[in-house]
């Protein structure tokens, strides 16, 4: 602030209100004389709002008979400056345009105008302005946005400035992405035996993601994989996401599509998939399970699966220690088709008479899976006493096992006879169909766990282990969590259940848990027996079993 007066005077005084303004940090005051007049100018750097306000100056004359002071006031008023900027913006590195702006309430034309980048992406605009705003062009193309960087945040600063050293600024943030390059490779070339395991491998060279989604493609809608399936980690050139799939079946047969998102942008990967049929072992049926083999004589062995899986498998079998394999011959028998094959023997001079067999099936793709064992034995010709075209042939106390076959499908358990000069069945473990297939899914259901169970944990459960949570578990599954009407009725005309006991081991207390006795097998007393842990005994009114085994089963029920 200048301030002028025909005074000689040089002492002038500054006033900011009521309170004399001095020298200082802030302040400067100067004066001098020019063409017969009295000059100060007062000087505020960094002047603040709360700087508004009267100012006054005073000149005193000291030569005049009478004291004379000379006074001048002016008001000021002191205003931020105020910027109004555009949003933060997410940009995709794919030539695309976008602005940023800083606008103010007052001419542009009063201010220096800068736009600063700062940040890992570094691209730089084209600032022009308006009448009250300052605008900056920005385009980003791919190769300005590596893939390392990608996800990364620029900061775009716009500072205003006046020839007097005012200045204010602004921060607008830029979130650049580059789309990812993403490929889908699989460990089993786009071909998998049924059963075996096989695992995909998805990768992105952008390690910037917020999530990871794998679909597979073999019907409408298309299902998206559950993440319990796959796992995702950044690695050092960029990001991995494996899929892994630990028994395939023909669900897992599509094409499958793996997606990693960066907020608005996408990338994807595709790759078909084709699960091989091939039968499980345990869904193998052979016949004969246990048989005698006269010598010199034949025996016919088969194996069959359920005719709904149309693979044209090639089936061999394996004898003993025989170094050739049997051809086996294809037929179709109700609802299976099985596989024959004949065994010769034209003397008895085996070194040993016991032996096992078993047989091969082997898909188009070479994968391999092998019978559970038949167990054979040669006898002499002249003991054999017992002799039926569907049984077999054996001598007095001979057994045979055959297998069961359902109307639609294979059946656990087996039929057993024994050789008393006719054959006598002996035992019948055959399951119906309904409670077959209830075991099939509950053994589904404890495979898929303990493939879980190896994940979360990071150690393999032995076999034993598998066999031990099967035994346990198809217990509760059985007679409570699938419990309906069709398994009832099944039970009832199978088994005939008459008793059940149940005795649990004494607490540390010393009190022991209460007995258990079910006259009806499926009285309302039953469900009284959930949540209660101990050994239950299963007993059947079938006729006596072999000496060699037993129809009653032990389960442990879990808590």
């Amino acid at each position: 602030m200048r301030c002028e007066s025909k005074s000689n005077s040089n002492n002038v005084t500054w006033t900011f209100g009521d309170s004399p303004i001095s020298n200082g940090s802030r302040h400067s005051i100067t004066s001098a004389h020019s063409d017969g007049k009295s000059i100060s100018v007062l000087k505020i750097r960094h002047i603040l709002p709360n700087d508004s306000g009267d100012y006054s100056c005073a000149f005193p004359e000291r030569d005049t008979s009478i004291p004379t002071m000379h006074i001048a006031k002016g008001n000021i008023s002191v205003s931020l400056i105020q910027i109004v900027k555009s949003e933060d913006i997410v940009m995709v590195c794919n030539g695309e345009r976008r602005e940023l702006s800083c606008c103010v309430d007052m001419e542009m034309s009063f201010f220096d105008v800068h736009w600063k980048p700062n940040g890992a992406i570094n691209i730089s605009g084209t600032n022009y302005s308006t009448s009250n705003c300052t605008q900056y062009l920005l385009q980003a193309n791919e190769s300005q946005c590596p893939a390392d960087k990608s996800g990364t945040t620029t900061t775009y600063t716009c500072e205003l400035s006046t020839a007097d050293g005012s200045r204010q600024s602004e921060h607008i943030y830029v979130k650049y992405l580059r789309k990812a390059r993403v490929t889908l490779v699989s460990s089993a070339n786009g071909q998998v035996s049924q059963g075996d395991q096989f695992s995909m491998r998805c990768r992105s060279d952008v390690s910037n993601y917020d999530k990871v989604s794998w679909e597979i493609q073999n019907g409408n809608p298309v299902p998206d994989i559950n993440s319990r399936w796959f796992s995702t980690t950044k690695t050092p050139n960029g990001a991995e996401s494996v899929l892994d799939v630990p028994r395939a079946t023909q669900n897992w047969t599509g094409t499958y599509t793996c997606t990693f998102f960066q907020g608005p942008l996408n990338s994807s990967a595709y790759l078909a998939m084709k699960v091989i049929p091939l039968p499980l072992q345990q869904n193998i049926v052979r016949d004969p399970l246990e048989a005698t083999i006269p010598c010199p004589g034949t025996q016919v062995l088969k194996c069959c699966v359920a005719s709904d899986q149309m693979e044209n498998y090639t089936v061999t079998f394996t004898v003993g220690n025989r170094p050739s394999t049997i051809q086996s011959e294809k037929r179709t028998e109700g609802n299976f088709v099985c596989y024959v094959g004949t065994l010769q023997f034209n003397s008895c001079d085996q070194t040993e008479p016991a032996f096992n067999a078993l047989c091969e099936f082997t898909n188009q793709i070479g994968g391999r899976v092998q019978s559970l064992p038949m167990r054979l034995k040669l006898v002499p010709k002249k003991t054999i006493t017992c002799n039926s075209s569907d049984i077999g042939v054996g001598e007095t106390g001979a057994v045979v096992v055959k297998p069961c076959l359902g109307t639609n499908s294979t059946v656990r358990g087996n039929l057993t006879y024994r050789c008393d000069h006719i054959w006598v069945l002996g035992r019948n473990s055959c399951l119906s169909v309904p409670v077959n297939d209830l075991l099939l899914n509950a053994e589904n259901f404890f495979i898929h766990n303990r493939y879980c169970h190896q994940q979360s944990s990071g150690r393999e459960l032995s076999p034993n282990g598998g066999s031990q949570l099967l035994n346990s578990g198809l217990f509760i599954l059985l007679f409570g969590i699938l419990w309906d009407r069709k398994v009832r009725e099944a039970l009832v005309n199978k088994y005939s259940l008459t008793r059940w006991s149940s005795q649990s081991s004494k607490s540390s207390q010393g009190l022991s848990a209460p007995m258990l006795s079910i006259s009806s097998p499926f009285s309302k007393a039953f469900n009284n027996l959930f949540g209660k842990a101990g050994k239950y005994q299963v007993s059947s009114t079938e006729s006596p079993s072999l000496s060699s085994e037993n129809t009653s089963k032990a389960y442990s029920l879990l808590t």
